[in-house]
């Protein structure tokens, strides 16, 4: 099951990885999202920018992740590369969980939130330009609820 140190070990795994996206990316950034779906066992990063949502505002919407143009981000990045142990612990509580999948997959959208919104992760975007309105989303796909608390995001 989830702990600290998981969440920890996913902080650095994002940070590094923003570290190695960071020259991807000119304009302000408006959300960062952690598509964390433990029945898979994937974690995938997503960034929004503020000229996508002038653009077209319905990208706003973390559900509408995968058509930003910075889904799955750190796809191929070198610095997600250890992700594939973490993420097959996250698979392997989930699928050994029976009844209890609800809850483990709950524990672990958590555990990512906290570190979505980490001091290491808030060090990594402050790198980046923010737009007025950035936040952090961690989202259940199925349900939408949101686990990332809005006042930590920055």
């Amino acid at each position: 099951m989830t702990d600290h140190r998981w969440s920890e070990a996913l902080a650095s795994l994002i940070r590094n990885t923003l570290a190695a996206f960071r020259p991807s990316v000119s304009g302000p950034i408006e959300i960062l999202a952690v598509d964390c779906q433990p029945w898979h066992g994937s974690v995938a990063l997503a960034i929004l920018t503020r000229e996508e949502v002038e653009r077209d505002p319905a990208l706003a919407a973390p559900h509408e992740m995968a058509a930003w143009t910075h889904y799955d981000f750190q796809s191929g990045l070198a610095a997600w590369a250890p992700a594939d142990a973490l993420l097959a612990t996250m698979r392997a509580d989930y699928d050994a969980a029976g009844a209890e999948r609800a809850a483990v997959a709950t524990a672990y959208l958590r555990a990512a939130a906290a570190a979505a919104t980490s001091p290491a992760v808030r060090d990594a975007l402050n790198t980046f330009p923010l737009s007025s309105a950035f936040r952090v989303s961690v989202t259940h796909a199925d349900t939408g609820d949101e686990f990332a608390q809005p006042e930590s995001a920055r």
